[in-house]
């Protein structure tokens, strides 16, 4: 293999996400190789940083050497040093030996790109504000497209109760205490189909990696996946509502209206199937 075809072959496997450790391994050794030469491009270099963290590769040697020929390199470009950023907020938990001769006004460029490009105006999909909704009816705080590319940050549950709440929920031992917004670290991610291969539905690597940043940053991820949810039909509004609060982990009755509500009771397998199965 010449170093593109190996940086290109990594980055592949990483895309679909797809492990194969030995195969891994061995590619990781040969790259170590060729970055002694000095063999690879800018992109080439960032492409391998950021399939070891997607694969989540067991290689500080591979990438300590990837950082210190990347420091080195002038003509990174924004898009290369993200990459570079995803693969230190992975590896400085894994191994910070890895970066202790990684000059810190690098890593400060790197930030400051990913900074940048988390700036971009956002868009949601059609499916993310159907969601937004259902949990506004459910009366659930949360926050559109927030920081880090977050789709639906929960900010707190269950704040603009009824009435009747005191009586009826199943919860009664806050029914004296002054409501107020609790702020959680509650990601919802709402994975479309260009979160997952097509014939398997296996995570692709982009997805999977966003995640594993989010939860080292300290954030509870939820997954919403489009082939779950697309198979509640539009007019099952109930059944939506529930599927929710079942992913959200409310096991507190949630009241719509005087004779509308929602009770938590985790699926029994052995005795209901669901349209999931």
């Amino acid at each position: 293999f010449t170093p593109k075809e190996l940086s290109a072959l990594l980055f592949s496997l990483a895309k679909m996400n797809f492990e194969d450790k030995k195969l891994s391994a061995a590619i990781s050794k040969r790259a170590i190789y060729f970055l002694e030469q000095s063999k690879f491009s800018s992109q080439e270099i960032s492409n391998l940083a950021w399939a070891a963290s997607v694969l989540d590769l067991d290689e500080p040697t591979l990438i300590e050497k990837i950082f210190l020929k990347a420091q080195n390199t002038k003509e990174l470009k924004g898009e290369e040093l993200r990459q570079l950023y995803q693969a230190w907020v992975i590896y400085r938990i894994k191994d910070s030996n890895v970066f202790k001769n990684v000059k810190p006004n690098f890593l400060a460029r790197a930030a400051a790109a990913w900074k940048s490009e988390k700036k971009r105006l956002k868009k949601s999909s059609g499916r993310h504000i159907e969601i937004s909704n259902y949990l506004k009816l459910m009366n659930i705080a949360h926050r559109n497209e927030s920081d880090h590319d977050i789709d639906i940050e929960v900010v707190g549950m269950g704040m603009k109760l009824f009435k009747n709440d005191e009586t009826q929920c199943e919860d009664k031992s806050h029914k004296d205490e002054k409501r107020e917004p609790i702020r959680l670290k509650l990601a919802l991610e709402i994975d479309g189909p260009g979160h997952y291969t097509c014939n398997t539905q296996r995570p692709l690597g982009h997805t999977v990696l966003k995640h594993r940043i989010l939860e080292q940053m300290g954030w509870k991820v939820i997954q919403v996946p489009f082939f779950q949810w697309d198979k509640i039909p539009f007019w099952a509004s109930m059944e939506r509502k529930r599927y929710l609060q079942r992913k959200l982990g409310i096991n507190r009755t949630i009241y719509f209206g005087e004779n509308d509500w929602s009770t938590y009771s985790p699926i029994n397998l052995r005795q209901k199937m669901t349209r999931f199965d």
